[in-house]
């Protein structure tokens, strides 16, 4: 199994790695970073092999690694070899204007009392219109080279982006993938003292933004529906408003420090150093989503269940066949399957979402567009935007960030 990374110089790559050699010991397997930075994808490549070496024996670390670079915008010629060439599996975690980008993201919606987040609100519009022409350059190259791979969106806002890449790249399988459902599901069964091998349960919900309901062990339920945690966003804004302004430093400034300081260590230290460097930010990402899913395909038994962004289709009849929701799946037979819902979706979970996936259509038609006008309009319909004008504030900070003078 090849798999294919761009964004291969995140700081958490070497963790991906570990997981599938050292931890599911995923067999036959090769991995191709693909970045911009060559000094960090050198780093990168060290940490990988360090990490994996003392317990993989004589594993073929040389064949495993390629470092190839695409520039800010890329463009392949149809002659030119391809990184993604053969790869089965492309994952996409491309963070265009890295950890700065994202405190920007994360800070500039408080000023106007609306929570900041990479992925949610007018941060995460933010996010996806500056990610979006780097993953379309790469989403070019899978669909010259590699049009059968499925295509994992890992960057943030996983629902807006996998939406435009399926409007701009209808033949391509794409879909947003997630930990976070599962790790809910892991907390919850935790707490009552259940396996959750033998759980049962229903789920609704976007990127970030949905519930476990109907949680059940045999015919006994559990549990109340669990609500994802980003949910606290949207239900207590006032709230997360006043948390975040109170914090002296945002999320993005504090990765930024962890990154550096990582990197260091995948350049000059010893194993443990590269170890002591990841543990300063656990990657559930991998380690439940993205990792255990690659095992699976490659053929192996796991537990998990796989949280998936992709269109509705004729799933949910309340949604347009193009909607991009969240749902289970689980991998049978080597194939990814979407599980059926037992229990119809609550009334008052659907009556929370439905403005944000309406929302999420018009989002994905600003990226594809970049017109002022469509990226304010989208905003006016998020329900965190109070009025027109701070739609149009919103968007002129957005713009001048992308686009500075």
């Amino acid at each position: 199994m090849k798999i294919a990374v761009y964004g291969g110089t995140a700081h958490s790559t070497p963790a991906l790695w570990a997981y599938l050699k050292n931890d599911a010991r995923v067999q036959d397997i090769e991995m191709v970073l693909i970045g911009r930075d060559s000094s960090r994808l050198d780093a990168i490549v060290r940490a990988c092999r360090i990490l994996t070496d003392a317990d993989c024996g004589d594993s073929p670390v040389a064949a495993v690694y390629d470092r190839v670079f695409f520039p800010q915008s890329a463009k392949y010629a149809p002659s030119q070899t391809a990184p993604t060439e053969d790869a089965d599996v492309v994952l996409i975690q491309i963070r265009n204007g890295g950890y700065a980008a994202r405190a920007f993201d994360e800070t500039f919606p408080l000023r106007y009392g609306i929570p900041g987040d990479e992925g949610l609100g007018p941060g995460g519009l933010s996010a996806a219109l500056r990610n979006w022409e780097p993953i379309k350059s790469a989403l070019q190259q899978v669909a010259a080279y590699t049009p059968n791979a499925l295509v994992l969106m890992l960057s943030s806002p996983v629902g807006i982006l996998v939406r435009a890449a399926k409007e701009a790249f209808p033949r391509l399988r794409i879909a947003g993938i997630c930990e976070l459902p599962w790790t809910t599901l892991l907390q919850v069964c935790s707490k009552t003292g259940v396996n959750p091998a033998g759980v049962r349960f229903d789920y609704f919900g976007v990127n970030h933004l949905g519930w476990l309901y109907g949680i059940s062990d045999g015919c006994l339920e559990i549990s109340e529906p669990a609500p994802l945690k980003y949910l606290r966003l949207h239900l207590a804004r006032k709230q997360v408003v006043e948390e975040q302004c109170r914090s002296a430093v945002s999320r993005g400034a504090e990765l930024d420090q962890l990154s550096r300081a990582a990197y260091q260590a995948y350049r000059d230290g010893t194993r443990e150093d590269i170890q002591r460097a990841l543990a300063c930010r656990a990657a559930p990402w991998y380690t439940h989503a993205v990792g255990p899913l690659i095992a699976a395909l490659g053929g192996q038994r796991v537990s998990a269940t796989f949280f998936l962004s992709v269109q509705n289709g004729t799933f949910d009849v309340d949604d347009s066949a193009d909607d991009v929701l969240e749902y289970a799946h689980a991998v049978i037979g080597g194939t990814l399957r979407r599980i059926p819902r037992r229990r119809s979706v609550p009334a008052e979970m659907r009556d929370v979402l439905s403005p944000l996936i309406q929302y999420e259509r018009s989002a994905a038609r600003a990226i594809l567009t970049w017109e002022p006008a469509d990226i304010e309009s989208a905003l006016e319909e998020h329900p965190w935007i109070p009025d027109a004008g701070t739609a149009s504030k919103l968007t002129e900070e957005i713009l001048t960030y992308a686009h500075p003078c």
